[in-house]
């Protein structure tokens, strides 16, 4: 396979910067992909499995596009993993983090008082950066940097425990920090809820209005509150196109893609999803490394080295899991006035390791993809070739093989006494959906393959 002339890389990209917005794509693609075109495709490198996913399930048709106005030919486009970039990436956070801290001699000692407040303080400084949240951060980041509603509205979504709240309030620090007279505004959905009803009840909805639509940033928290409550939904909406009109900032989260959340109405799902949309995944084990370091040292405790990735690797699931094992530590710690030690952070950390550890069954699978797409388990499991019932039993089948570790015999028998082979079939095919970034139909309207197994996934964990 020969490669094409580095120019036409070159034009595409410029071609894809052109279609996303040059904010969008320095978000995406600059530093973390790289082009190369060759003679029957084009191929996209980048870092992780996660970069893969978002771009193959979000830009696909923006780069397909692309490739075929500068070369004139329809070319497909792969997204692959490059260990290359992975290492580079990896060195960038490690030089960055290094830079970042002073050397031991230089750090001032850490006062109680100053951890407190420390601890108190979240910031896109101290946001522990791996995979699964760089893009999140990064977009962050540009909004504190730029609050002109060039994103907007930008949204970030994940489960519990993964961030969210330590973003956006890191984004009205940062902001502040940066823009003096900014007027930052934040407000969890719950608050701008009641807020906006007590107001409306009592006569004093133009003050609510001046208040909220005065901010040039507004941050609102825990958007699936909203769910169903038609009249604050409203009111946000119009909140957001009076800021966006003059070109302020809103920023949003959700513990979930907006898409999944019943009871949200059409035109303000429409006005979040033509925003950019960052999703927040579980911690590699790196990043929770880099987590338990950080977070220890705040509350002024240290741990070996062994104890960090015992504690890594037991604790997976979000950050607030970590914390309480680090806070856990810190009572031993504590209690004993001794160092902790291997054999000390097993007997402190047993009662939470119990309950932390979840094997996911099969069932649990089948359930969890029942739920999402409301189809029958029996259904699941019978003859029925339809598409309704046939895609969502293959995602069935590729999340068993990922989450329950049972063998391809065992996962076919369950799913309606298929054989091996079959779950085999499903597994590639699902995998090719998530490289060409399919949308699908399921329960009734469209789903991004990302968006799907991302919804599926939640369930489960």
């Amino acid at each position: 396979m020969n490669a094409i002339d580095t120019d036409v890389a070159v034009a595409i990209a410029q071609e894809v910067a052109a279609q996303v917005g040059e904010l969008r794509y320095n978000l995406w693609f600059k530093d973390n992909a790289t082009l190369e075109v060759h003679d029957h495709e084009v191929v996209v490198g980048v870092p992780n499995l996660f970069f893969q996913e978002w771009l193959s399930s979000n830009f696909l048709g923006p780069l397909k596009k692309a490739a075929e106005s500068v070369t004139g030919r329809r070319l497909p486009v792969r997204v692959v993993v490059d260990a290359e970039m992975f290492r580079a990436m990896r060195s960038r956070d490690g030089k960055a983090k290094q830079a970042a801290e002073p050397a031991a001699a230089e750090k001032p000692a850490v006062t109680g008082h100053a951890r407190r407040q420390a601890k108190r303080g979240q910031t896109l400084d101290n946001f522990v950066i791996g995979p699964a949240n760089r893009m999140a951060h990064a977009a962050a980041l540009r909004v504190a940097q730029e609050p002109s509603g060039q994103i907007n509205p930008l949204l970030v979504y994940g489960a519990i425990g993964l961030g969210k709240t330590h973003l956006l309030r890191g984004i009205a620090h940062a902001a502040k920090d940066l823009h003096r007279n900014l007027q930052v505004l934040y407000l969890p959905a719950e608050l701008f809820t009641n807020s906006f009803l007590e107001d409306m009840r009592g006569g004093r909805l133009g003050a609510f209005r001046h208040r909220v639509r005065g901010a040039d940033l507004l941050l609102i928290d825990d958007l699936q509150f909203m769910a169903t409550k038609r009249a604050t939904q409203n009111e946000l909406l119009h909140t957001f196109e009076v800021l966006d009109g003059e070109g302020k900032q809103v920023v949003l989260a959700a513990d979930q893609h907006p898409r999944l959340i019943k009871g949200l109405g059409d035109q303000l799902l429409d006005r979040i999803v033509a925003g950019v949309s960052c999703p927040l995944e579980a911690p590699d084990y790196e990043t929770r490394v880099g987590i338990i370091e950080a977070k220890s040292s705040l509350l002024g405790l240290h741990l070996k080295r062994d104890v960090v990735e015992f504690v890594a690797s037991h604790f997976r699931t979000n950050v607030r899991e970590l914390e309480g094992a680090i806070h856990s530590l810190k009572a031993q710690a504590e209690f004993s006035r001794s160092a902790i030690d291997l054999a000390a952070a097993r007997e402190a950390l047993a009662d939470l390791m119990r309950h932390s550890t979840k094997t996911v069954s099969l069932k649990e699978v089948e359930q969890a993809v029942c739920q999402t797409f409301d189809v029958r388990a029996d259904h699941l499991r019978s003859a029925d070739r339809s598409r309704a019932v046939s895609q969502p039993r293959m995602l069935a089948m590729y999340l068993a093989r990922k989450y329950t570790g049972a063998a391809f015999d065992a996962i076919g028998e369950h799913f309606g006494g298929r054989n091996h082979s079959t779950v085999m079939f499903a597994e590639r095919k699902v995998q090719a959906w998530i490289e060409q970034g399919d949308t699908l139909q399921f329960a009734g309207r469209p789903w991004k393959i990302a968006d799907a197994i991302r919804a599926i996934e939640q369930k489960l964990k």
